[in-house]
C-alpha cells in the first residue's frame, strides 16, 4: 500500500512539472526541475512539522463559514504559499533561475514538491479507507495539483518577466504573482473548508464537488494573474525563445 500511495501522490506533480517544462521547450527537464521540486518538498516537511506542534482545536475544521474562511488563509494559503516563496528565493540565491524560463518552472516545481507531500499525508490518512482512498486520489490529482500548479504558474510568469532575477522591478512583479497566488490558493482553500465543515471530514468527494464554485473563481483568479503576467513578460513565444519583455 505504501508503494501505491507513493506512485499514485507522485504522478500529478511530477506530470505537471513536465508539461510546463515540455510547453517551454526546454531539454534535460528533468535537471531543470529537480532541485526546486526538492525545495518543495523540504519546505513542506517544515510546515507539517510545524503543524503537529499547533493546539489541534485550531486546527479543526468547523464552526461558521467566516471561521473556515479564515482558517484557509491564516493557517492554508498564507504559510504555505510563504513558505514557497522562500523556497524558491533560496534557490534563486543559490544560482538557479538565471534563465526567465527556469524561473518559471522552478516556481511550479516548488509548488508540485509541496503539493506531493499534502497528496502523500492525505492518501496515508485514509489507506484504510478505500473508498475514501480513491475519492481523495482523485480529488487530489484532479482539483488540488492543478492548482497548486496554477500558483505556482502565477508566481513563475510574473518572475521572469524581467531578464534577470534581481532588482526592484523584479521585487515588485515577484511581489505582485505571489499575492495573486495567496489570493486564488486561500479562495480555494476556503471553500474546500467551508464544504467540509458542513459536510464532514467522512464526505471528501462531496465537499470537493460543494467547493466547485471556489474552484472557478480560484482559477479565474489564477487565469487572470497569469494572462497579466504573460502580457508583461512578453508572451509565451518570447518565454520560450528565453526573452522577455517587461512593461512596467
Amino acid at each position: 500500500m505504501l508503494l501505491l500511495i507513493l506512485l499514485s501522490g507522485a504522478a500529478a506533480p511530477l506530470a505537471s512539472c513536465e508539461l510546463v517544462a515540455w510547453l517551454l521547450r526546454l531539454r534535460h527537464r528533468w535537471r531543470v526541475y529537480r532541485v526546486p521540486f526538492g525545495i518543495g518538498l523540504v519546505v513542506a516537511v517544515i510546515l507539517v512539522t510545524a503543524e503537529t506542534r499547533l493546539d489541534p482545536s485550531l486546527m479543526a475544521i468547523g464552526g461558521t463559514p467566516q471561521r473556515a474562511l479564515a482558517l484557509a488563509f491564516l493557517l492554508g494559503a498564507l504559510p504555505e504559499e510563504l513558505l514557497k516563496l522562500l523556497g524558491f528565493l533560496v534557490w534563486l540565491w543559490a544560482g538557479g533561475g538565471g534563465d526567465p524560463r527556469h524561473r518559471l518552472v522552478g516556481a511550479v516545481a516548488v509548488a508540485m514538491g509541496f503539493d506531493m507531500i499534502e497528496t502523500w499525508l492525505q492518501l496515508w490518512q485514509w489507506a484504510d479507507r478505500p473508498e475514501l482512498w480513491l475519492a481523495m486520489l482523485a480529488q487530489r490529482a484532479l482539483l488540488a495539483a492543478p492548482m497548486s500548479a496554477v500558483g505556482g504558474f502565477v508566481v513563475g510568469v510574473w518572475s521572469a518577466a524581467t531578464p534577470e532575477a534581481r532588482g526592484g522591478t523584479f521585487a515588485r512583479n515577484l511581489g505582485i504573482g505571489w499575492l495573486a497566488a495567496v489570493l486564488a490558493h486561500g479562495v480555494w482553500d476556503g471553500s474546500v473548508f467551508v464544504a467540509l465543515g458542513r459536510l464532514g471530514a467522512q464526505d471528501a468527494a462531496g465537499a470537493a464537488a460543494a467547493a466547485v464554485p471556489g474552484l472557478l473563481g480560484a482559477a479565474a483568479i489564477g487565469g487572470s494573474a497569469i494572462v497579466v503576467g504573460l502580457r508583461r513578460a512578453g508572451g509565451m513565444r518570447r518565454l520560450r525563445e528565453g526573452e522577455t519583455d517587461d512593461r512596467s
